[in-house]
């Protein structure tokens, strides 16, 4: 999902309305050359794990300064792919609900704070401005089991740097909800990959990074 790409050989101007284009062609035409290495100025973080029901990973990614200050388009794509239990065939019947999200300006321990209190996808009890507002918004693909939601940039990005830190951290929020029991006593399953990229091939992302990024879930319990 995090290489598909919605390239249709057709006028530019056929798919403007983004529910349409999800409901026609969903999330694209995967990219062969794409799928299966990171390159210098692509680089997707990769998380399989399994989440307790009503619970949250967060994970935390220092956005190095190549990315922000090199000239040119760039961007961020959030794939996530999980696999409920279901009752039929019929989207409804979905036990769990999955969601991700994207946060910036927030220390760990903030995003704790706003996130565990309450982490219905349809609450939202963030400060404004510190969610990145990833495409399509995640109320489009909540019944979808394999989501992926973007953002592009034409330019430096205006990533708000947190208290005691000296440059931009993005926290991505993985939330899991049960909407009804089902007898078993288990973890949601899930999938995550996180791609940034830019436009430029001389950008040296890829070590920048893997030099950097820290995957390491923290699991916080979702409160009433």
């Amino acid at each position: 999902m995090g290489s598909a790409t919605i390239a249709p050989p057709c006028p530019p101007d056929w798919l403007d309305d983004e529910k349409e284009t999800l409901r026609l062609v969903g999330y694209g035409m995967c990219s062969v050359d794409d799928l299966t290495w990171s390159k210098k100025n692509q680089v997707r973080l990769v998380a399989m794990d399994e989440v307790e029901l009503d619970k949250l990973h967060i994970y935390r990614v220092a956005v190095p300064q190549v990315f922000l200050f090199t000239k040119g388009k760039r961007g961020i794509t959030v794939a996530l792919a999980y696999d409920p239990p279901v009752q039929s065939s019929r989207k409804e019947y979905l036990a769990n609900t999955m969601w991700i999200e994207a946060l910036h300006g927030l220390t760990t321990e903030e995003v704790e704070i706003y996130r565990a209190r309450n982490a219905a996808q349809d609450v939202d009890l963030l400060p404004p401005g510190k969610e990145i507002k990833l495409r399509p918004p995640k109320t489009d693909v909540q019944w979808s089991t394999l989501q992926v939601r973007r953002i592009k940039w034409s330019r430096k990005p205006k990533l708000i740097i947190p208290d005691g830190e000296t440059e931009p951290v993005i926290h991505f929020v993985v939330g899991c909800q049960q909407r009804f029991p089902t007898g078993f006593d288990y973890k949601q399953r899930y999938g995550l990959v996180v791609l940034f990229w830019h436009e430029s091939e001389e950008i040296e992302l890829y070590q920048a990074l893997r030099n950097r990024v820290t995957l390491k879930a923290a699991r916080v319990r979702v409160g009433a």
